[in-house]
């Protein structure tokens, strides 16, 4: 295996970008509408895991407007993916511990499992080196995974997802550890997060998205890990009481935030339960009613604005309300996406952090197969688990 040093680089370059029982925390904290952590962790993953069936992949891609090109376009990233992987586990020479991991979401997200016939190496291999990064990681040490917020969480949250596809056990401790780094590296002021874990007045949006998402996917594994309970009503408060001001969500400060923080406000407050709350359906009539998939070759984005990133983001949280507002933005996204997919199959907008040529192509690929699989990722709020 190849030696890096850092265990885990720094994400700040690259973006701005158990068992629970969540229905009790959303009493806690007031919300409305229906969790999608509602029941038991096991009966929750069981549920999870059907989804992405490929009878039920078929299912909700006629009920939620997907179809066979956005399915062909979802295969081609795949493949393209699974041919970049090297035998260590990894796609990129830098970042390749977040790189790995969003692509591992990837092929977890189409229902890929260890036993997959043609994507089953692909997952092994992955889940394999991140598992090692994350036992290599000190626990008491900020030099590995758990001292690089962005990295931690993102690789927590694809093992916690692992976790539930595969019932993997190495998978389990692994998802475990993180989470322990999550929960540390949380706010007791305001509930959130910053880089490295910082406990200084700054919070970050951007970085306390991707902690949520594996809180979310360390509950639906069932990952035993102290004090979560506290830390889901904490993020709750956070994303919905500091955040949100005048109508959206800010990146680090109040109501300031870009059409990602937007779309990552919402989507963590859904994940929680708070989808149906004032916040979550401000920033997604926001959303509907003023940004828009466009294509646009000529601006350059830097890192922390790929504008897949936004994407992603907005794509799962427009999906979990569903309705008009889903139809119109998956019709765009959907078009834009197949459009611009390459001949081989990955995404790589021309001006998308253009410092980063060697990981943006796997990044950029990554983010947009996650939104072309929303159809079948997770149930909308509401559907029976």
């Amino acid at each position: 295996m190849r030696t890096v040093a850092p265990l885990c680089p720094s994400m700040d370059v690259f973006v701005t970008c158990t068992g629970v029982r969540v229905v009790l925390v959303v009493a806690i904290v007031g919300l409305t509408g229906g969790p999608l952590l509602a029941g038991n962790a096991k009966s929750t993953a069981a549920a999870y895991r059907d989804v992405r069936s490929a009878a039920q992949r078929q299912v909700r891609l006629s009920r939620f407007g997907g179809s066979d090109a956005t399915e062909a376009a979802v295969l081609h990233a795949l493949r393209w993916l699974g041919s970049r992987q090297n035998a260590a586990g990894t796609w990129t020479e830098s970042q390749p511990d977040a790189m790995g991991a969003l692509a591992l979401l990837a092929f977890l997200g189409h229902g890929e499992t260890l036993q997959s016939e043609e994507f089953g190496p692909n997952v092994k291999r992955s889940m394999d080196y991140l598992i090692d990064r994350m036992d290599q990681t000190p626990t008491e040490s900020a030099a590995g995974c758990g001292g690089r917020a962005y990295v931690n969480g993102i690789v927590t949250y694809a093992l916690g997802e692992a976790t539930w596809m595969t019932s993997s056990e190495r998978a389990a401790r692994a998802t475990e550890k993180g989470l322990a780094f999550i929960i540390r590296g949380q706010h007791e002021r305001d509930g959130g997060w910053d880089y490295r874990y910082a406990k200084g007045k700054r919070w970050d949006l951007s970085v306390s998205g991707w902690q949520i998402q594996a809180l979310h996917a360390a509950h639906v594994a069932g990952v035993a890990a102290p004090a979560l309970e506290d830390a889901l009503v904490r993020a709750v408060s956070f994303v919905r009481d500091v955040t949100f001001r005048k109508g959206k969500f800010g990146y680090s400060s109040p109501g300031s935030g870009s059409w990602a923080m937007q779309g990552a406000g919402a989507y963590c407050l859904q994940l929680l339960g708070g989808g149906k709350g004032a916040e979550a359906t401000a920033a997604l009539r926001n959303i509907s009613d003023n940004d828009r998939i466009v294509w646009d070759e000529e601006r350059k984005y830097r890192g922390h604005t790929n504008i897949s990133y936004n994407w992603y983001y907005e794509t799962q949280a427009i999906f979990q309300a569903g309705g008009e507002m889903w139809r119109k933005w998956n019709k765009a996204m959907a078009e834009t996406l197949i459009d611009h997919q390459q001949p081989d199959g990955h995404w790589d907008h021309p001006g998308s952090n253009a410092e980063a040529p060697e990981y943006t192509p796997v990044y950029t690929t990554a983010l947009c197969c996650l939104c072309l699989e929303a159809y079948y990722r997770y149930p909308p709020a509401g559907e029976a688990n």
